[in-house]
């Protein structure tokens, strides 16, 4: 059985809120919690092919294991012991593999107000799109998505190293849809790669995906 201990009250309310948004965006998400120090990280499906994670101060037995959000909110919410069951380990489940805990470097921030504006650019260009595949439909007969080639453009950058760090639109729309981007905090969501992995960085959580190309600054 799996034994998950948030330290704090603190702790646990910032795991349940994380939890709950991956819930709400996938009732058959699954969490995979990864000790990590004295930390326990928790890491979702965030949608367009990115994910999420937070973590909280805590202990974890075993590590890791993976459990669906819903159970996991269902413990954070209801039980008010300080050891929880988070539910059934399902790790035959998660098949998606984790960047590394270290190396990472800052590359640089990101404001939020000028993040909300790229999301509705993106959110206009998205619907043009969607709308332009279900004039297809019914000759293709599937369902009409957003193309992976747009959510790959580049809506953001940030210079480092004399070269563009790219910010894809679905790393945009991963960061909103989880409720990071706070417009009101003015905090910045700082920028950080390793040779293979990019990563956002907000104070509710970070949002990571494998690294688009660089781009040659102009």
């Amino acid at each position: 059985m799996t034994l998950f201990a948030p330290a704090s009250p603190a702790d646990r309310d910032v795991a349940t809120m994380f939890v709950g948004r991956i819930a709400q965006l996938d009732p058959a998400g699954l969490v995979r919690l990864v000790t990590d120090g004295p930390a326990v990280a928790l890491w979702a499906k965030a949608g367009f092919g990115v994910l999420a994670t937070r973590s909280v101060t805590g202990t974890l037995e075993p590590s890791p294991s993976t459990v669906y959000a819903t159970d996991l909110v269902g413990a954070l919410a209801v039980s008010r012991e300080r050891v929880l069951d988070p539910g059934r380990d399902v790790g035959d489940r998660w098949h998606t593999q984790l960047p590394p805990a270290d190396g990472w470097t800052d590359a640089g921030v990101l404001d939020p107000a000028r993040i909300a504006d790229r999301v509705q650019a993106g959110l206009e260009r998205a619907r043009v799109a969607v709308e332009r595949e279900r004039e297809h439909e019914l000759a293709a007969a599937t369902k009409a998505t957003v193309p992976p080639a747009l959510l790959d453009s580049v809506m953001m950058s940030v210079p480092s190293a004399g070269e563009l760090i790219p910010v894809s639109m679905r790393m945009l729309f991963a960061l909103s849809g989880m409720g990071f981007a706070d417009i009101d905090s003015g905090v910045v969501v700082r920028v950080r790669t390793t040779t293979t992995w990019l990563r956002l960085d907000a104070e509710a959580g970070s949002v990571v995906r494998r690294r688009m190309a660089n781009l040659p600054l102009a």
